[in-house]
């Protein structure tokens, strides 16, 4: 037969466990602090927050941004944008090497890059854009005849 193991579970009021266990881990040190007492402002908290300006009141409500509020239903969700971000990267990925170390292999260097016009004539030679066709003129025509 196996031995037994007996377990002695301590609960909160476990005054003699307590004084062992106290007895065991105290450490008494009697070397003078070397704790510089002229810093303790620096790190009380509640000297950070009256220099910061916190008081026991309710704090002003801060400066709303038009920018973030509108009505923004007929935009892309949250979900569309991280696909369509994911999927420029793709493919800005697959072009070669040598063209994504032009553009220090950053997507928005080459994005910044082919929005100027002036570069729209290298592009086509890398082979990024197709060759602009120019329209064709609308078709004139001619007014109607006066009886």
């Amino acid at each position: 037969m196996p031995p037994t193991t007996r377990f002695s579970w301590r609960h909160q009021y476990d005054e003699g466990a307590d004084k062992v266990n106290r007895v065991a881990t105290d450490v008494e040190n009697d070397e003078p602090t070397k704790t510089q007492q002229q810093f303790k402002d620096e790190v009380d908290l509640n000297v950070m927050m009256k220099r910061m300006g916190v008081t026991g009141k309710d704090m002003p409500a801060a400066p709303q941004d038009p920018r973030f509020y509108g009505d923004f239903t007929s935009t892309f969700d949250f979900r569309d944008s991280l696909d369509k971000t994911r999927e420029a990267a793709d493919r800005f990925n697959a072009l070669p090497a040598e063209i994504r170390r032009k553009f220090d292999n950053n997507p928005l260097y080459l994005h910044d890059w082919i929005m100027d016009t002036t570069n729209h004539e290298q592009a086509v030679e890398l082979g990024l854009l197709k060759k602009r066709t120019p329209e064709p003129p609308p078709p004139v025509t001619a007014p109607p005849a006066v009886p």
